[in-house]
């Protein structure tokens, strides 16, 4: 299996000829108050390995602390494989760095680092 892209951005989405459009990547959030929430938010996830069955899972680190974000089980058939996760809601209770977390087949592949910041 080897990781071909992770990507934090505003919005994904699907396009033609097996593409991603992603607009708005970004790597620092900005915050009036905290606790606070990022309204809609979207990960891209795309890697290349064997045709099998895979369980994917994205998680939020704060501080040590891993939350599961999302899971989903999906077969692969083809060369590449991209995963789009959209995000609603997602809190960020106090400032500081916050790490995406892709698992695939219980097994650590990708991360993307965001800085919370107060202003």
């Amino acid at each position: 299996m080897e990781t071909k892209a992770f990507i934090v951005a505003d919005e994904v989405v699907p396009g033609a000829q097996n593409k991603a459009v992603i607009n708005g990547v970004f790597d620092v959030v900005f915050a009036k108050s905290f606790p606070a929430m990022h309204k809609s938010l979207a990960t891209f996830f795309a890697f290349e390995g064997k045709n099998k069955k895979y369980k994917y899972e994205l998680f939020l680190k704060y501080k040590g602390n891993r939350m599961k974000i999302t899971e989903t089980e999906f077969d692969k058939n083809n060369k590449q494989h991209k995963v789009i996760s959209k995000i609603n809601n997602l809190p960020f209770p106090n400032e500081g760095e916050y790490i995406f977390e892709v698992d695939l087949d219980k097994k650590l592949v990708a991360s993307a680092s965001i800085e919370v910041r107060k202003i």
